[in-house]
């Protein structure tokens, strides 16, 4: 099968895969990673943090990557899809998140900033939280399979669930 015949399946399974794995990465973060950082001693915490941004860029970075691909290519393949331009709003959330706190933080970190590290790290959080279900329902009920779907309930429908109790 030509691989153009794939990509309306592959590219939305994949950067569900990459969310998948940020979910998973965040909460780590949030919770163990970041609440750690107070533990290690102030002499040896710029060499362990050096290690520790070089080592999980390697992880991170790709992930964001493709993340970041498979939204742009989701928005321009169903721009009117109102649940895509839902998760790419999260997903620049978490970007601009990511440039103008996070990373500034990282940048000069000291043992002052590890609470505010910590707490402005609640936003990214809870977007990747939001958006993994939300990429999740995409994936299992594109909108080409929910076009046909009309729920309608009459007051006759109301009146007679209110009966029943």
């Amino acid at each position: 099968m030509p691989l153009r015949l794939l990509l309306p399946q592959l590219v939305p399974l994949f950067g569900l895969a990459a969310t998948a794995g940020m979910f998973g990465i965040i909460w780590i973060v949030q919770l163990a990673i970041y609440p750690l950082f107070s533990k290690i001693g102030i002499e040896s915490f710029p060499t362990y943090h050096a290690q520790y941004m070089a080592a999980v860029t390697w992880v991170i970075a790709p992930l964001m990557l493709i993340e970041a691909t498979a939204c742009a290519w989701q928005l321009f393949h169903t721009p009117k899809d109102r649940r895509i331009w839902a998760t790419t709003a999260l997903l620049a959330i978490i970007w601009l998140s990511t440039a103008f706190i996070q990373v500034p933080l990282h940048q000069n970190i000291t043992q002052d900033d590890f609470s505010t590290l910590t707490k402005s790290n609640w936003l990214r959080t809870f977007a990747w939280s939001l958006r993994l279900p939300l990429l999740l329902v995409i994936f299992l009920f594109p909108s080409s399979a929910l076009s046909g779907l009309r729920f309608q309930v009459s007051a006759k429908d109301i009146g007679n669930l209110a009966r029943r109790r």
